[in-house]
């Protein structure tokens, strides 16, 4: 079965989007999400159920847009911006139409934005700015939602003072409201071989997080006190299985495939890298151990002290076994 992407993008680029994946005809299924502005992707966001596999964004800032508001997103995000390719195409585009174009009379916001001069490009002196990693520090989440009308603007009173003889925007959801303005705005779009890269590194990524949540894992608890003690001993056969029948209702109502052994030395139960992330709250120190202190307190008179290991492969180191111990 394909995999299912979440598309962000405007209702400018939406049509551009379908057409382009149409034509690539990548075997994925896909639900475009539109916006208007960058503060609808928060809400947007929220409309992104579970069964999509992977978020595609039109553009680095939006993607940065889901970072900001959603750190806690692991799926796997990608986004199409524009290359040298696109940009050169649309200037050549541009010179035909016009051959005595003069490059300073131009603004391209994404040039501009990253120190870059459009002139520059041309010659062949400087190459597009890389947009693929966006500092938390410098495009922080309040100048991000002051981004878009702040070059809004700028496109506009450029227009307006006589500076510009047209604009290059790569914000796609400022370009219909500068053309209603007057001005002569145009958008870059991506070429389909860029898009094709984008799309099926996405979906990369998609599979290597999948082959990673499917990892078996072992997780080992087992019961601590005073083990040379005659009466911890009597008790200990009888704690194991009160222990043994926690676990199986503990995991029995989170995890679809698991398998819980019990041995002289702990319980072993053995699951997926996903599953095991999830009862254990990323391995914190108040997930698998708070739960079984509770269900044991319950269960009991007496607290019955708790210790676990995690074991599963590393994909960066293989063959090595990583390990987490939680102590109360």
């Amino acid at each position: 079965m394909g995999k299912k992407i979440a598309i962000i993008a405007t209702d400018f680029l939406e049509q551009f989007i379908k057409d382009m994946i149409t034509e690539l005809d990548m075997g994925f299924q896909y639900h475009i999400f539109t916006y208007e502005k960058f503060e609808d992707i928060k809400d947007i966001y929220k409309k992104i159920g579970p069964e999509y596999d992977g978020i595609l964004a039109s553009g680095s800032f939006p993607a940065h847009m889901i970072h900001l508001y959603y750190p806690e997103e692991k799926r796997p995000i990608g986004c199409f911006n524009t290359d040298d390719t696109a940009m050169y195409r649309l200037l050549l585009k541009l010179l035909q139409q016009n051959r005595k174009l003069d490059f300073r009379r131009v603004y391209a916001d994404i040039m501009e934005l990253f120190g870059g001069n459009l002139t520059a490009f041309v010659e062949g002196r400087e190459t597009m700015p890389d947009l693929t990693i966006f500092s938390n520090e410098t495009f922080t989440l309040e100048r991000m939602q002051k981004l878009e009308e702040e070059q809004y603007e700028k496109h506009l009173n450029l227009w307006k003072e006589g500076k510009t003889d047209l604009s290059i925007t790569r914000f796609s959801s400022i370009v219909k409201r500068l053309k209603e303005q007057g001005v002569n705005v145009y958008f870059p779009y991506p070429g389909q071989q860029y898009v094709q890269n984008v799309c099926e590194r996405l979906l990369s990524d998609i599979e290597k997080r999948e082959l990673e949540e499917r990892q078996p894992c072992v997780i080992v608890v087992r019961l601590l006190g005073q083990e040379n003690s005659v009466s911890y001993l009597r008790e200990l056969d009888s704690n194991y299985i009160r222990l043994e029948s926690m676990m199986m209702e503990m995991f029995g109502n989170g995890i679809t495939e698991f398998s819980l052994h019990r041995y002289h030395y702990g319980m072993e139960i053995l699951a997926t890298k996903k599953d095991v992330l999830k009862i254990t709250e990323d391995l914190s120190r108040d997930g698998l151990f708070a739960e079984l202190k509770k269900r044991s307190i319950a269960n009991t008179k007496d607290r019955l002290e708790l210790l676990y290991w995690l074991w599963f492969w590393s994909r960066n180191r293989p063959g090595k076994i990583e390990c987490v111990e939680c102590m109360p």
